[in-house]
C-alpha cells in the first residue's frame, strides 16, 4: 500500500503542473494513465472499469461532488477541480484526492477548499486505535460547522487495502464514543 500511495502522491504532484485554464477532464485522464504507464509498469490505475466507470480516474469540477467522469468540458479560471486517483500495487490499493484551485478562485472556494483539507488533518489526528468511527465523524463535522459551511451526509470515506473499498466506512459526521471501536 505505501509503494502505490507514493505513487498516487507522485501522479497528483505531476498534475499539479498541468492543470490549467484550457485543459479537460479527458486531457487528465490521459496524462495520469500515461504518465504511470510509462514510469511505474507494475501499477495500475484502477477506477476504470469499477462498477461500469469509464475512466482511470474521477475529475470533478466546481458543483460536481465526487466521482466526476472525465469530460470535454474546459477549466477555467476560479474552477476547482478535484482529482481522485486509485493506484493498485500487486493487488494493494491506494485512493487519495486533492482539490486543485485554478487561477484566481472566489473567497468562498477558498474556504470550502481549506476548510475540507483541515477536516481531513484533523480527523487523520484523531485515527488512532481505541477511538471510535462517530469520533472521526464528529472532528470532521465540527471543524466543517465552525466555518458556517455543512458536510456531505451521502458520501463517506472508507478503508483500503487488498481491495478499493473495505471497512470501515468514514461518514463526515458523528458523535463521540459512537459506533466501533478502531484497532
Amino acid at each position: 500500500m505505501k509503494k502505490a500511495g507514493k505513487v498516487a502522491l507522485k501522479i497528483l504532484l505531476e498534475l499539479q503542473k498541468i492543470i490549467k485554464q484550457g485543459i479537460t477532464g479527458v486531457d487528465i485522464n490521459n496524462f495520469a494513465e500515461d504518465f504511470i504507464s510509462r514510469y511505474y509498469p507494475g501499477f495500475y490505475l484502477s477506477s476504470k472499469g469499477y462498477n461500469g466507470f469509464p475512466a482511470s480516474l474521477c475529475v470533478s469540477v466546481n458543483e460536481e461532488i465526487v466521482h466526476g467522469v472525465p469530460s470535454q468540458r474546459t477549466i477555467k479560471n476560479g474552477d476547482l477541480v478535484a482529482v481522485d486517483i486509485v493506484v493498485d500495487y500487486r493487488g494493494w490499493f491506494a485512493d487519495t484526492a486533492t482539490t486543485y484551485m485554478i487561477g484566481r478562485v472566489s473567497p468562498k472556494a477558498k474556504k470550502l477548499v481549506e476548510t475540507t483539507r483541515l477536516a481531513l488533518y484533523e480527523a487523520i489526528k484523531t485515527a488512532r486505535p481505541g477511538n471510535t468511527i462517530g469520533d472521526l465523524g464528529y472532528v470532521i463535522q465540527n471543524c466543517v460547522e465552525k466555518e458556517d459551511l455543512s458536510v456531505m451526509k451521502k458520501f463517506c470515506g472508507h478503508g483500503i487495502g487488498r481491495e478499493m473499498h473495505m471497512e470501515p466506512a468514514i461518514p463526515n459526521f458523528g458523535k463521540k464514543g459512537e459506533e466501533k471501536k478502531l484497532k
